[in-house]
C-alpha cells in the first residue's frame, strides 16, 4: 500500500494516475495523524508527503516521523516546491531511503520513482527482519531491543509519557526427568507464541538470553505496568506445554522498571536494573520486583 498525504487535488490526481498505472494500492490522506500513522506503518510499502500543501509542513511530517521507530518507516517521496527545500528535508538524521520531485508533477515519472522506492523498501525489510529478530522464536532480539529502548527513553522524555520495561526470567523442568536440549527449544518456542499472541501491536518483545524475555510497553505507567507482569507471570505458569511426551512445569519471576527512571540514563543501566530485579523476583513470593529510583536499588512490588 503507498500511503499519499495531500490536500492538493491535482496532485493527488496525478498521484492516483501513477499508483495505477503500477497496478499499486494506494490511499490518500488529507490530515496527518501520527497516532493512526503508527499503527499502519507495517502495512505500507511508500509514503508520499506534498510538503507544497500548508497541511504538510516540513516541521511536521519530519516531527511526526521522529517518533516512529526508524527502522519501520518505509521510504519516503517528498513532492517540493523548489530546490531550496532540498535541504531541510535532508537535515533529518531519521529519514532514510528518501527522494524527491518537484511540481509540476508528471505520473509517468512520479511512477518511476515510486517503483524504485517500493523495490528498495522491499529489500530493506528483508535485510532488516533478519538482522533484528531471533532465528529459533522469531521475536525480536536483544540487539534490537536494546536500540529500540534507547528509542523510548528519549521518547518518553521529550514527550512526557511513560513507558514499563519487563524482564521475565523463565524457568521450566519436567519433574522426575531431564530435559533434552531439545525439548528446552520446544518450550522457548511455546513461551515465545505465547508473548506474540498476547502483546499489544505497538509493544516490543524479545528473547534477550535463552529463557530470558524482555517487553517493552510503551505509554504504561507503573501500577498498569505491574498488572501486566502479574498477569503475564500467571499465564505463563499456566501455560500449557508438552515437550518429548512431558507435562513442563513453568514458572517465572518478572524485573519492572518504570521510565524514565532516576538513576537510569543508558539502555545498558536500564537492562542491569531489569536483571538484578529479576533476580531478586525469584526470591520474593510475588516473583515480581520493581525498581524504585528514590533509593536506586530493587524493591518487591
Amino acid at each position: 500500500m503507498i500511503r499519499v498525504y495531500t490536500t492538493n487535488d491535482a496532485h493527488a490526481a496525478v498521484l492516483a494516475e501513477a499508483t495505477q498505472s503500477k497496478g499499486y494500492e494506494s490511499q490518500t490522506h488529507t490530515t496527518l495523524d501520527g497516532t493512526e500513522l503508527a499503527a499502519a506503518i507495517e502495512d505500507l510499502s511508500v509514503l508520499v508527503f506534498d510538503l507544497t500543501a500548508a497541511a504538510f509542513s516540513t516541521d511536521r511530517v519530519v516531527t511526526v516521523l521522529d517518533t516512529l521507530d526508524s527502522e519501520r518507516v518505509p521510504p519516503v517521496l517528498y513532492l517540493l516546491g523548489s530546490p531550496a527545500d532540498i535541504e531541510v528535508i535532508t537535515q533529518s538524521g531519521s529519514i532514510i531511503n528518501q527522494d524527491y520531485a518537484f511540481v509540476p508533477l508528471e505520473a509517468a515519472r512520479i511512477a518511476a520513482r515510486l517503483e524504485v522506492l517500493k523495490l528498495l523498501g522491499a529489500r530493506r525489510k528483508l535485510t532488516m527482519e533478519t538482522a533484528i529478530t531471533d532465528r529459533l522464536t522469531g521475536l525480536y532480539n536483544r540487539k534490537y531491543f536494546l536500540r529500540r529502548l534507547e528509542e523510548e527513553m528519549y521518547r518518553c522524555v521529550r514527550y512526557g509519557y511513560r513507558v514499563s520495561v519487563l524482564l521475565a526470567d523463565v524457568d521450566f523442568d519436567a519433574p522426575g526427568h531431564e530435559l533434552t536440549e531439545a525439548a528446552g527449544t520446544v518450550v522457548v518456542k511455546r513461551i515465545a507464541d505465547f508473548f506474540k499472541d498476547r502483546l499489544r501491536k505497538s509493544d516490543i518483545v524479545a528473547r534477550f538470553k535463552w529463557d530470558d524475555f524482555a517487553l517493552l510497553l510503551p505509554d504504561i505507567a507503573t501500577e498498569d505496568g505491574l498488572a501486566v507482569a502479574l498477569d503475564v507471570k500467571r499465564k505463563l505458569e499456566r501455560l500449557p506445554v508438552k515437550a518429548e511426551g512431558l507435562e513442563i512445569a513453568v514458572r517465572a519471576a518478572i524485573g519492572h522498571v518504570c521510565l524514565p527512571a532516576e538513576g537510569l540514563a543508558t539502555a545498558v543501566e536500564v537492562a542491569a536494573a531489569l536483571e538484578e530485579c529479576a533476580f531478586l523476583a525469584k526470591r520474593e513470593l510475588s516473583g515480581i520486583v520493581t525498581y524504585e529510583p528514590e533509593s536506586g536499588v530493587a524493591q518487591p512490588a
